[in-house]
């Protein structure tokens, strides 16, 4: 009997850790180049709805978090190019956490009896130190992530700059112009889609969402731009 327990928490412990890795491989493909949607895909409201549960939780994870953290982690979400609530990402974070490192204690414990009947913990304490280094340093891990997708939006700018003036003389409205540039979007395409799509119910707000969803100072700058061409 205690063997089956045992089993059952060391597959539980390896699960998590798998599953962390498939949202890691997840949000990776979030970066690959890929066909734009012809229609714009149907938009769900991405606000946390935080009951009870959810932050008695967050409680017992010491995942609480203060007003200008939920803030800064937020922007620094955003400016990563991940669009999720901060909240349920720290509870998210803290879970997966708290689960490898008893994943860890476990194989520690009966490393030898694991052996035994085959389950071979090194490669899992392999893969699970990998995934804690991960968490621990997600932080770092943003911030580079944020800088490399900064240094792609200001090369985007650039080019889709440089297509604007190209179109200064010509008829099109600025609805077309914009919709011309789309080729030449890859990191803000998404958002770019998105503002398009928004343009003839609000041409202000569209702009303004289109700031809020990129979340750099670079694009906040280029929209202030674009904001003033059209008012023109």
């Amino acid at each position: 009997m205690d063997f089956y327990y045992l089993k059952v928490l060391y597959v539980g412990s390896e699960l998590a850790i798998g599953a962390f890795g498939f949202m890691m491989f997840y949000q990776f493909l979030h970066f690959l180049p890929r066909k734009p949607r012809r229609w714009r895909k149907l938009q769900f409201s991405t606000k946390s709805k935080r009951g009870p549960l959810i932050h008695f939780i967050a409680r017992i994870l010491f995942a609480v978090m203060t007003e200008d953290a939920y803030k800064e982690r937020k922007q620094l979400l955003l400016r990563s190019g991940i669009r999720i609530d901060p909240f349920q990402y720290e509870v998210g974070k803290k879970m997966l956490l708290f689960l490898i490192l008893g994943g860890f204690v476990l194989q520690f414990i009966f490393f030898n009896k694991l052996n035994e009947w085959g389950l071979y913990p090194i490669l899992t304490l392999t893969f699970s130190a990998a995934f804690l280094i991960i968490i621990l340093f997600e932080k770092v891990m943003l911030e580079a992530l944020e800088k490399q997708r900064t240094h792609h939006i200001v090369h985007e700018i650039y080019s889709l700059s440089h297509q604007l003036l190209y179109y200064e003389g010509s008829k099109m409205n600025l609805h077309e112009k914009l919709s011309q540039c789309l080729p030449h979007t890859h990191t803000i395409r998404q958002e770019w889609q998105l503002m398009l799509n928004d343009w003839y119910q609000d041409a202000g707000k569209a702009i303004q969402h289109f700031k809020n969803r990129t979340g750099t100072e670079e694009a906040f700058s280029f929209a202030e731009t674009i904001n003033a061409i059209r008012q023109s």
